[in-house]
């Protein structure tokens, strides 16, 4: 027997093309952005260091870099190559040192976003995996290339001699790391929640009208206050050995265990922010701490590393536990939904009463448009015995299948108890009967559950049968999540087969099933 769920929809195409570019005109617009992005922080950077041709400390242009190719593909190199060389002009830079730094820099970029699409790179940052993926790729490993050719380059060029290589290599690979660190995580979070941060209206509306309003209120005051004085403040030589630069470090925390990523890095960004700016104007624990000024500038790398990455891993923590918690409270919806239907369906003693019920049950239960039970006996003779279909569809109850073409359902369940067809029209090759089958009745996805009893059909008389019923639980792409639930019943004969099928759309999260131009939804 074959139970089934029918759908009758016409597909959506989600489908893109990650590597086509956008129209020239929006091409444009994005490259200049890009460049003049570019082009200003690092003058900001330049001239808030008072470097020239130097490698800096601190490199927000290598993650504004970055996070251009992970947003737009590999074609906005481009943009990226001409923010390094109106830089370059910009100070004065020889055309052989200006060379060799639109190299570096824009290899670095494209070699760390290939690297990290590559291995999947979730840019939401929510799950563990990502962050400890964009730490060592994209923090750690990426600016390994601009530090390497940037320093040989320099060298063969005769700007810096080679026993500076290793001081040099050593300058723009923390600078450049700490860059994408700072500045990458905040633009990247900024894009996956499609939001401004505090700086968009839909965003202050966002904030202000949480329930926890006054909480985040006193978070951004408190954070802004203690990190303002931290460094700000002339620390005196008596304090100095305390570790004063770490007292905002439980506001941080508190961002990221209450309010998700995106405040846990715009916490550590602002930090960053108000720690680089009081280090450069000479106050702060830093600059009490070491006479030199290298060292100032390696503790503060290390202290923005620090918060930034435990800010990020504790956010990215805290989301999968809430994340695993909702599934859990999804779960425990859905069984105490397949709970009640199950007992509604043991209050029937007559048996075609309880295939009815099933079907009906079932049939609701996944807003489908179809479901059905085809019986076959011995001879491989099927019959549609109950069915539960929305109106307006032509009904199959009673159509009857020869065996010839039992043998051609067979073969749908070759690979597995379960028959998943996302979308019949993308079939390239099956039985006339099927697709027949798919034509006159407008199918449009198939979900089909044969019912055996080892590896037999199910005993109709004194056996205890297998209900399918399917589950359309959290998707993600190209996967679909089903969930059989066994009904036992003494009321069933021998020598039978049976399986769901349905006519709905089934398609990734991104791309929801539809029914009749409308959204397939369960009722959990």
């Amino acid at each position: 027997m074959q139970p089934g769920i029918s759908t009758n929809a016409t597909p959506n195409n989600y489908s893109r093309h990650p590597m086509s570019q956008p129209p020239f005109w929006r091409y444009l617009m994005i490259i200049g952005a890009i460049a003049i992005a570019y082009f200003l922080t690092a003058r900001l950077a330049l001239s808030m260091l008072n470097l020239g041709f130097e490698a800096s400390p601190l490199w927000p242009p290598a993650g504004i870099a970055l996070t251009a190719l992970l947003w737009h593909e590999q074609w906005a190199w481009t943009g990226v190559a001409i923010g390094v060389f109106l830089l370059n002009h910009s100070v004065g830079a020889p055309v052989d040192l200006s060379l060799g730094s639109i190299l570096s820099s824009t290899t670095q970029a494209i070699v760390g976003a290939f690297v990290l699409k590559w291995v999947k790179f979730d840019t939401s940052l929510k799950h563990l995996r990502d962050v400890l993926q964009f730490i060592g790729l994209g923090v750690l490993a990426t600016p390994i290339v601009n530090a390497t050719l940037g320093t040989l380059a320099a060298c063969l060029i005769g700007y810096i001699e080679w026993n500076q290589a290793a001081q040099n290599w050593w300058t723009i690979w923390l600078g450049d790391g700490m860059g994408i660190l700072v500045f990458t995580p905040l633009l990247l979070a900024m894009r996956s929640r499609r939001v401004k941060l505090f700086l968009a209206t839909s965003n202050l509306f966002d904030l202000f009208s949480s329930r926890r309003v006054l909480e985040k209120v006193v978070w951004l005051a408190s954070l802004i206050l203690v990190s303002w004085i931290v460094f700000y403040t002339n620390t005196g030589e008596a304090i100095a050995t305390y570790p004063l630069e770490y007292l905002p470090f439980p506001l941080v925390m508190w961002a990221a265990l209450r309010f998700g990523q995106v405040r846990a890095v715009l916490a550590s960004f602002i930090l960053s922010i108000i720690a680089i700016g009081g280090t450069i104007s000479g106050h702060g624990p830093f600059i009490a701490k070491a006479d030199d000024p290298r060292q100032v500038v390696l503790l503060l790398q290390a202290f923005i590393g620090v918060i930034t990455i435990t800010a990020m891993i504790l956010a990215a923590v805290m989301a999968e536990h809430q994340q695993a918690e909702q599934e859990l409270r999804v779960v425990a919806e859905h069984n105490r939904l397949v709970g009640e239907m199950a007992l509604r369906i043991r209050q029937s003693l007559d048996l075609d009463e309880i295939l009815y019920t099933t079907v009906e049950e079932v049939r609701r239960f996944l807003s489908a448009d179809r479901v059905f039970f085809c019986c076959f006996d011995a001879n491989g003779q099927g019959e549609v015995v109950a069915e539960s279909v929305e109106s307006g569809w032509t009904s199959v109850l009673g159509a009857t299948i020869d065996p010839a073409s039992y043998y051609d359902l067979q073969n749908m369940f070759s690979d597995g108890q379960i028959c998943i067809v996302e979308d019949a029209a993308q079939i390239e090759e099956t039985s006339p009967f099927v697709e027949q089958y798919y034509h006159h009745y407008q199918i449009k996805a198939n979900i089909g559950v044969p019912i055996t009893l080892n590896d037999q059909p199910c005993d109709w008389t004194v056996g205890m049968p297998e209900f399918g019923i399917l589950k359309r639980g959290r998707m993600k792409a190209q996967e679909l999540s089903t969930q059989v639930l066994t009904y036992h019943s003494p009321l069933l004969t021998p020598h039978s087969l049976t399986f769901l099928t349905s006519s709905a759309f089934l398609s990734s999260i991104n791309a929801p099933i539809r029914v009749d131009g409308n959204p397939w939804k369960s009722s959990y």
